[in-house]
């Protein structure tokens, strides 16, 4: 299945441990954190995480935990409810699955219904919310929103990975603000 690059693309920042070495730990809540606030699409290894300073096994670390620790169920039921022939039905069953339908695949993912064995009333919530919204387009809603991120992100855009680092910090307790120096061609 084929989709568009389009909307929000989240660059993911690296976290290091005053030791240098990546915080996998801390790299996996932001993860979390990202997913937790409806973010489909990250970028990992670009330069807002720090690329250069990163040898290709660390690199190759970073995209196997973003594989396993994002959400990455969305493409898989959008490709079956691609192919379905009949009322695709979500079924969020975490108990047995292992993986719980969350409200990020729940708005992404087309659906006839949702059976929730899970007995999430956030799941809930949020079908009822949606379905308000879509009864009528909020254009003007989204633009005043549009303005906001605009407003909120402009103070960071002039300091770098250190100040988004900080920023993440007061958002993540413990989240590690240190970067490291980009790697030169003696570097193993």
């Amino acid at each position: 299945m084929h989709e568009e690059l389009k909307g929000l693309i989240v660059p993911v920042l690296t976290p290091f441990k005053a030791s240098g070495a990546i915080d996998e730990h801390a790299f996996i809540r932001h993860l979390e954190f990202l997913a937790h606030h409806g973010v489909r699409r990250i970028m990992v290894n670009g330069t807002t995480g720090e690329f250069h300073s990163l040898l290709a096994k660390e690199r190759k670390m970073l995209l196997k935990l973003a594989r396993r620790h994002f959400p990455g169920f969305i493409e898989y039921f959008r490709a079956l409810e691609a192919e379905s022939e009949v009322p695709f039905i979500l079924y969020n069953f975490p108990k047995h699955s292992g993986n719980p339908i969350t409200p990020e695949i729940l708005k992404a993912v087309p659906h006839a219904a949702l059976k929730d064995s899970a007995q999430n009333l956030e799941l809930m919530e949020l079908y009822a919310a949606i379905e308000i919204l879509l009864a009528g387009p909020r254009i003007e809603e989204a633009a005043m929103m549009q303005e906001e991120v605009r407003a909120y992100s402009s103070p960071f855009s002039a300091g770098g990975v250190p100040l988004l680092k900080q920023a993440l910090a007061r958002m993540l307790p413990d989240y590690p603000v240190n970067v490291r120096p980009p790697l030169c061609s003696r570097d193993p």
